[in-house]
């Protein structure tokens, strides 16, 4: 993987996490936490820990990561919420060079269905054109989810109608409600396109 691609991804998470609260974090060692490796990124809220490991394209190294992963988040969950009396979420992003083998989805949607210990969300770069979809995958991150919503388009109040038809159908779902509205202007439809 190119640090271009690292540092994009990296980008993307820190500004989704940060729209729910997340801020980047140093790794610490503590007590019986595995070891993690120097490429490993941390985000932590209140509520939460959000770890990121990277992993090679094989089987027994994605275990591996997940194992290690998983490990480090529950050792830090459980140290927080000794801590703080609260509890603590924890969510393991495993991310990958590429796109996985066929060979190798089964093992990717088993470990995120995998409910021990943490949330488990893999990612890879798409083909994309578009830099912002290029890392797609991060908004199945169910801590960070979607990007923003756009902005509205301004109108809240009532539509301004001409056509007369459109005028009685929306006085008559003030007045009887949508269903019995409906069923009425149905009836007068079928009523006028009766031969």
């Amino acid at each position: 993987m190119i640090e271009a691609d690292i540092v994009q991804l990296i980008k993307s998470i820190d500004d989704f996490a940060s729209a729910v609260n997340f801020k980047p974090a140093l790794i610490e060692k503590f007590g019986n936490a595995p070891d993690l490796s120097s490429s490993c990124r941390l985000w932590t809220s209140p509520y939460a820990e959000m770890l990121a490991v990277w992993s090679d394209l094989s089987e027994a190294d994605i275990r591996k990561n997940v194992q290690i992963g998983r490990d480090w988040l529950d050792a830090q969950c459980i140290r927080r919420e000794r801590e703080t009396g609260n509890v603590v979420d924890a969510y393991l992003i495993v991310v990958l060079d590429e796109e996985p083998h066929r060979s190798l989805h089964e093992i990717v949607r088993a470990t995120e269905l995998d409910p021990v210990a943490c949330r488990k969300h893999f990612v890879w770069p798409s083909k994309s054109e578009d830099d912002g979809f290029r890392w797609s995958r991060i908004f199945k991150i169910t801590s960070i989810g979607l990007p923003p919503s756009p902005a509205s388009s301004g109108m809240t109040n009532t539509p301004k109608l001409q056509d007369p038809v459109q005028i009685e159908l929306l006085d008559d779902i003030k007045d009887l409600k949508p269903t019995n509205a409906a069923r009425k202007h149905a009836e007068q439809l079928r009523a006028v396109s009766k031969p």
